[in-house]
């Protein structure tokens, strides 16, 4: 019996992510000088046609459980942005990067260990010299737990923890 425990243990460690925050504060301060209207496809090569190819903007990978069709649960992981490329292109490069030797830890994870749950979110901009800055602020408000980067004043409170 206790193998048993111990091995779920073990296999639940790997999807353990280190850092979430939840903060109201920083939601409500959250500002952007266009207004995003999202779309949201299934993380799949399939999908890749419902993604426009002609124009940028920012994204988020979302996980979702998918248990009961519950309408409303789902975790944000990632927050992106497609500045110099189109979304469509941006979202075919994760598929490569998965498996690749030089990509990024926390996003290699997120895309292996939830590729069957990831959903990829976008809202395109059509302003490509705002996408960068709207990219940031989502990136401050939500604080999503498989970016590295962050504002300097959440950088800030987080090297206190």
């Amino acid at each position: 019996m206790y193998d048993l425990i111990e091995d779920k243990r073990i296999d639940l460690k790997k999807y353990h992510i280190d850092r979430v925050i939840l903060s109201p504060e920083r939601w409500a301060s959250f500002a952007t000088p266009v207004q995003l209207s999202w779309a949201v496809v299934k993380f799949d090569q399939s999908q890749q046609d419902h993604i426009p190819d002609d124009k940028g903007g920012v994204y988020t990978f979302v996980v979702k459980p998918g248990i009961t069709d519950h309408p409303e649960c789902a975790y944000l992981l990632y927050v992106g942005k497609a500045e110099q490329q189109s979304l469509r292109k941006r979202f075919v490069q994760y598929f490569y990067e998965r498996n690749a030797r030089k990509g990024r830890p926390k996003v290699q994870k997120m895309l292996n260990l939830w590729e069957r749950h990831l959903w990829f979110c976008y809202a395109t901009i059509e302003d490509t010299n705002q996408i960068s800055d709207i990219e940031q602020s989502l990136i401050g408000a939500y604080l999503p737990p498989m970016n590295d980067e962050f504002p300097a004043e959440v950088r800030r409170a987080m090297k206190a923890w």
